[in-house]
């Protein structure tokens, strides 16, 4: 979770960085860059941006992925810790049959 936090952050970051470029331009402080305003033209004007409903959809998925990448993780650490310990006591069986 901490590293879908660390996006949200990063991604919160740009749209500040974007939005003061903007502001910048539009008070004569900055020269406008034709390819940056397209660029940020394309993103905004996206399906994704322009429908809360599909936005939500992404998110949920993306949280729903990274959980389920957590839990799996889990699971495998928890398995190997398992072989280990079973390996521990078949060894020490063996040995105590020889």
């Amino acid at each position: 979770m901490d590293a879908f936090s660390r996006n949200l952050s990063d991604l919160k970051a740009l749209f500040e960085k974007a939005k003061t470029y903007v502001d910048q331009v539009l008070e004569g402080k900055a020269a406008p860059n034709p390819e940056v305003g397209r660029a940020l033209s394309r993103v905004l004007s996206a399906d994704l941006l322009a429908d809360p409903a599909k936005l939500d959809a992404v998110c949920t998925g993306a949280t729903k992925d990274t959980l389920m990448v957590m839990y799996l993780s889990a699971l495998a650490r928890t398995q190997i810790g398992l072989a280990e310990k079973i390996g521990l006591i078949l060894q020490s069986t063996t040995e105590n049959n020889h």
